[in-house]
């Protein structure tokens, strides 16, 4: 069972998303224009730093009971920035 934050802002919560450690150990010039994958919805805060990564795209897979991440914002979000948005769900 997840013990994690389930705020929607993501205010507590003490870790750090693969995502972000991907983007952090990452070359820039290698990422410019590129595909981001995760395993489930982006939260708020790992939204921001995708936003500033140079990565045109992030595709996700949508998860069941995911919903206080608020996956509808932070795609809108992450698409007013300019970025591509594509939710996949296993079949």
């Amino acid at each position: 069972m997840a013990t994690g934050d389930h705020s929607t802002d993501y205010s507590k919560c003490p870790a750090i998303h693969a995502e972000l450690n991907a983007l952090l150990r990452a070359d820039y010039t290698q990422i410019q224009g590129g595909t981001l994958y995760v395993t489930g919805a982006v939260c708020a805060n790992c939204a921001k730093v995708v936003m500033g990564s140079g990565v045109a795209r992030v595709v996700y897979r949508v998860n069941d009971g995911e919903d206080y991440r608020n996956p509808d914002a932070v795609n809108a979000k992450l698409e007013a920035s300019g970025l591509k948005v594509i939710g996949w769900r296993e079949a």
